[in-house]
């Protein structure tokens, strides 16, 4: 469809203004006949009229106002037909009546006259150059295309992403136990779309376990990859840690995006938690109050339990099944109540 607009405006560019390529600003002329017919006269008898009367062609050509070339014309019938008043002037400088003068044996033709009329309007500038609008036409196809790839570009950029993520952390972790983290990958259809899931996470924190496994490590920036490609909502889980001997902070910041096929370097945050807080209690305590009920130990399984993670070293189920926990301040750990 833009090919054939381009080539329609390079056709148009082409042919346009011919008619106006042989047209000029000169004055119109139109040719009209005199209202009065010019007489025709007789050369002879003017040559032996003035002769007779020995007049010179000089001096019939002052008294009617012409040069001697034209009464030499008149009597050699080179002019056979003249205005009708020189016609008078040439009788009265011949001292004979009008019609002594005159050439009976035809009518004379009545004079063509030529009127000039005043010149039309400005014409429009002239063309431009073939190899000219050529280029201009194709300069204008260019621009078109380039429009039309940014805006499909551009459209196609707005369309709501087909996948979300949400990250899942715990409402706090103590330094030194391992805590999980979830990040549940929901896409916008059942269409199995391939993606990449990248997490990084704050320089006191260690990653330790995930589920699945990771497809590549960045040690250095500290980030995590999966690639995958769900056909549902999909959860992936990893077991993380604060260094004990790391000076530590208020709360560990976590951020990460999605990488979608189709969409080269542009990248989506994933939504949910971004931090946890740095306490002396346990990940699951979510109360603080040093125990772990029934209804805490429930929700940890609802949203990790599919994991597959090992979740002995948190000694969560020992918190449970006994009489709570303390934070012992000097080893920075927590300590299992019998």
């Amino acid at each position: 469809m833009i090919l054939l607009f381009g080539v329609t405006i390079c056709y148009y560019w082409e042919n346009i203004s011919h008619d106006t390529e042989t047209m000029a600003d000169e004055p119109r002329t139109i040719t009209t006949l005199n209202n009065v017919i010019a007489p025709k006269i007789n050369g002879e008898t003017i040559r032996r009229l003035r002769e007779e009367k020995g007049l010179t062609q000089l001096y019939v050509a002052t008294v009617v106002g012409v040069t001697t070339d034209t009464i030499s014309r008149w009597e050699h019938r080179r002019y056979p037909s003249i205005k009708p008043e020189n016609a008078k002037k040439l009788a009265e400088a011949l001292g004979v009546a009008l019609e002594e003068i005159l050439d009976h044996a035809t009518p004379a033709a009545p004079p063509v006259e030529t009127l000039e009329l005043p010149p039309e309007q400005p014409l429009p500038p002239p063309p431009l150059p073939r190899n000219r609008r050529l280029g201009i036409g194709l300069a204008i196809f260019l621009a078109i295309t380039i429009l039309a790839v940014f805006l499909a570009w551009w459209f196609d950029n707005q369309k709501p992403l087909r996948v979300t993520a949400t990250r899942i952390l715990p409402p706090q972790a103590p330094v030194g136990l391992p805590f999980p983290v979830a990040i549940t990958v929901t896409p916008a259809t059942n269409e199995a779309i391939p993606l990449i899931v990248s997490e990084t996470v704050a320089p006191e924190c260690s990653v330790i376990a995930s589920v699945p496994p990771f497809s590549a490590v960045n040690t250095a920036t500290r980030t995590f990859r999966w690639i995958t490609k769900p056909e549902g909502p999909t959860t992936l889980f990893y077991l993380a840690v604060i260094k004990p001997h790391h000076p530590l902070v208020p709360q560990l910041p976590f951020h990460g995006e999605i990488t979608m096929r189709g969409r080269s370097g542009v990248m989506t945050p994933i939504g949910g938690a971004d931090n946890v807080p740095v306490a002396p209690y346990h990940w699951a305590d979510r109360n603080r109050d040093f125990k772990i009920d029934d209804e805490e130990i429930l929700a940890v399984y609802d949203t990790f339990g599919a994991a597959g993670l090992n979740l002995e070293a948190s000694k969560l189920e020992d918190i449970w099944s006994g009489h709570g926990y303390r934070w012992d301040a000097t080893r920075h750990q927590l300590v299992v109540l019998p």
